[in-house]
């Protein structure tokens, strides 16, 4: 029992780089991608006489709230890599996966978003499609909003080069490399 070792992460040797935050290229793509498929499958669906897809009116809402509330976690690291606050390493963790999920998710959903509400706005004037039309805008913009905050936060969340490791090996993870 004496000699059990911590789990190391192993890297994936097709991988060179560290990891680092979601690049913006990626997250253009996958609004862009959504956007396109959203807005083909909603074109399809209302073209074959189906009823238009509903959102709720306060929707948007549950998205700032997300958005607001990543903000203030991101706060808490930006703060402690200030030197001005204090928390755990689980903490910081913890927050930069919820950061890469709500930047990847909130691309997801502007993207699907912009395509419905395009997929409306060519089709026939109704006061419905209208409103929904509105409604399915500012989710867009909400959800365009919480990926921005993810983003900003995963940027927070990065670790900077550690004068303490200096001179140490590390694997392509950012993980020290354990000589046990």
């Amino acid at each position: 029992m004496s000699n059990l070792q911590p789990l190391n992460p192993t890297p994936d040797p097709r991988s060179n780089r560290p990891i680092g935050t979601t690049s913006g290229w990626t997250l253009c793509t996958i609004i862009l991608v959504t956007g396109v498929v959203a807005f083909l499958v909603m074109d399809l669906w209302l073209l074959h006489g189906n009823n238009p897809v509903l959102i709720p009116a306060g929707s948007f809402l549950v998205l700032l709230l997300m958005a607001g509330v990543l903000l203030g976690f991101g706060q808490q690291i930006r703060r402690y890599k200030q030197g001005k606050g204090k928390i755990t390493s689980i903490f910081a963790s913890r927050i930069w996966l919820l950061a890469q999920a709500a930047s990847r998710t909130g691309a997801i959903l502007s993207g699907i978003s912009a395509g419905i509400l395009g997929s409306y706005q060519l089709a026939p004037d109704t006061v419905f499609l209208w409103e929904q039309s509105k409604y399915f805008a500012l989710v867009a913009f909400s959800a365009l909003l919480f990926c921005a905050t993810g983003w900003l936060v995963e940027y927070w969340c990065r670790v900077d080069d550690d004068p303490e490791n200096e001179g140490k090996e590390t694997d392509n993870t950012g993980y020290l490399q354990s000589r046990c």
